[in-house]
């Protein structure tokens, strides 16, 4: 990193005024912003030119760096709108209620439906405003065998279309909950099938920045003017998976993801038309990074998009890109569940406009009503069961991970046992592992487009049959593309070996197009865990260079670039 721009990252640390800024300015070559994302916060990219926020600090510092700016009108202050209070009437959903109307309305949901809602406030902000979600289930007050889904919008107070929506689709789905409609039979199959957790208002202080009355004027970062979606830690920038020197928004949202077990979830913004899967970074900004579930993110992307004139319109190639490939940040909260917790998420782009007129409102619910439905069905497909102790049939905090498929882990709930892994239509096996069990593999297990197949495990505690951890246990290692891809002198390798409670023989080498190794990076027994290796290149040549990951279960080889 350049010393000026170390220096500038510095400066962005202390705490920001007021004042937020809106501009625009133009790059020559997309790896520019690899570092410029680090310092500001980017809204967009169209060709060469980059639309960004920032705080007072982190204006001042961008400015040094000498880029043309050119300031623009904040997109939550450009119209004057009118706010409504459910006190006055039922809501028409062409206006944004008040703060308190918001509040009303999330608590009359729960008083209305008691049988299949409950509301929960799960943090407050800095301000004191309430974070709250509303749990839509058949048996609300019970913890289920059932994927658990969350919906939540607005992390940008400025993009508040979703916040709407998705106070429309709680209403929609209580409405029609139990109705002898095929409207009705959809969202009963999905309210007696799912958990289903919204949470409208992730950001209320940025929404309502000027008062509770109204949401004009509003901004994209919380009252310390931090982006909160640049807040989450980081695979690659930021890997210490704590709260600690976070905002208080973000812990909050942190526990509770941390207290359920999400299958599916969806991250709602505006500004632009898309939906946006993992990665958010691992390669240059500008090229494409994909995850270990690349092809079932499309799926699922897909599944929102396909039907939603919005977003296939959005100037995106089928309404969907791959986050890294539109630009990179660091910090957001899709990749962050993702790696940390195996729940599946993508941030979806509603609406051009940041903060439009209420009036917009109702034709962006007609467009996106089926989306909402069919995203959340995806999280009903692929494999499903109980992980159980077979001596007590109790149930197991247990991960779940797809033989000889990278893949990030999926994790089943404690309190009951059940886990729910997505995935593509095809022929799979599943290896199951707990602390304290021996792990048991599945395979031929068919997957359909239909329901989840499912694929109940009884797991023996050790000391019941052969159990030595070293010599007994099936292993799974995950080799990750190199960081950055292409590099100029060093690169980081990462890799995780998978098995909980049993040690594996690793190694990893780096060779040249000829087969020649060139360097050895690890050779030695791992214990379960994530693991990172620094390659150096040294005075070796540029060119393409293979990296290799051998485990008892087999060898996995990736590809990486170098250039100097």
């Amino acid at each position: 990193m350049k010393p000026l721009l170390l220096s500038l990252l510095c400066l962005t640390t202390f705490s920001a005024m007021a004042e937020e800024h809106y501009f625009r300015f133009v790059v020559t070559d997309k790896t520019e912003l690899d570092q410029i994302t680090r310092l500001i916060s980017i809204d967009n990219v169209r060709g060469d030119t980059v639309y960004a926020y920032a705080n007072e600090a982190e204006y001042a510092g961008f400015r040094m760096l000498g880029y043309a700016i050119e300031p623009l009108p904040h997109p939550g202050g450009l119209y004057e709108h009118r706010m409504s209070d459910p006190s006055e009437g039922p809501m028409e959903w062409d206006t944004y209620p008040t703060y308190p109307a918001y509040v009303t309305m999330m608590r009359n949901f729960a008083s209305a439906h008691p049988g299949i809602c409950r509301l929960d406030t799960f943090g407050r902000s800095i301000q004191n405003r309430l974070l709250l979600a509303l749990k839509i289930s058949d048996n609300v007050e019970s913890e289920e065998d059932e994927p658990e889904a969350l919906y939540t919008s607005t992390m940008h107070g400025d993009e508040t279309v979703g916040y709407v929506l998705l106070l429309r689709l709680a209403d929609y789905l209580l409405t029609k909950y139990g109705e002898d409609t095929p409207e009705g039979q959809r969202v009963t199959g999905l309210v007696n099938g799912m958990e289903i957790w919204i949470n409208p208002l992730a950001n209320p202080d940025g929404s309502y920045w000027t008062s509770d009355s109204t949401v004009t004027g509003a901004h994209r970062g919380n009252r310390n003017g931090t982006d909160l979606n640049r807040d989450f830690p980081d695979r690659i920038a930021d890997t210490v998976n704590t709260g600690a020197g976070r905002e208080v928004e973000t812990r909050a949202a942190m526990q509770f993801a941390a207290k359920h077990n999400f299958t599916v979830s969806a991250n709602f913004h505006g500004g632009v038309r898309v939906v946006n899967y993992p990665w958010d970074n691992g390669a240059p900004s500008g090229t494409y990074s994909s995850c270990p579930d690349d092809a079932w993110f499309i799926q699922l992307s897909l599944a929102y998009s396909a039907t939603n004139p919005d977003l296939l319109t959005g100037g995106f190639t089928n309404g969907i890109t791959n986050g890294c490939q539109w630009y990179a940040i660091f910090g957001g909260r899709q990749d962050w569940i993702y790696w940390w917790h195996g729940g599946r998420e993508t941030t979806i782009e509603l609406w051009d406009t940041h903060n439009p007129p209420g009036a917009v409102l109702p034709q962006r619910w007609t467009n996106n009503r089926a989306s909402f439905l069919a995203y959340l069905e995806e999280g009903l497909k692929g494999i499903r069961g109980i992980v159980t102790d077979a001596q007590t049939d109790q149930p197991l905090k247990a991960s779940v991970i797809i033989q000889n498929l990278p893949t990030v882990p999926v994790f089943t709930d404690s309190g009951v046992g059940d886990y729910h892994r997505p995935v593509r239509a095809g022929t799979y096996t599943i290896v199951v592992r707990a602390e304290g069990y021996r792990p048991d593999t599945v395979r031929n297990i068919v997957v359909t487009t239909g329901p989840a197949t499912r694929v109940d495990v009884a797991l023996q505690p050790l000391g019941t049959g052969v159990d030595d951890p070293v010599a007994a246990a099936p292993q799974t290692a995950v080799l990750l593309q190199n960081y950055p891809n292409p590099f100029n002198g060093d690169a980081e390798i990462r890799f995780w070996v998978s098995g909980l409670g049993f040690r594996v023989w690793v190694t990893l080498g780096v060779y040249d197009l000829l087969g020649r190794r060139v360097a050895t990076l690890a050779d030695e027994v791992l214990s379960p865990g994530v693991y990172t290796r620094r390659f150096e290149a040294g005075n070796l040549a540029s060119g393409v260079y293979l990296y290799r990951l051998s485990t008892p279960a087999g060898t996995v080889t990736r590809k990486m670039t170098l250039m100097k």
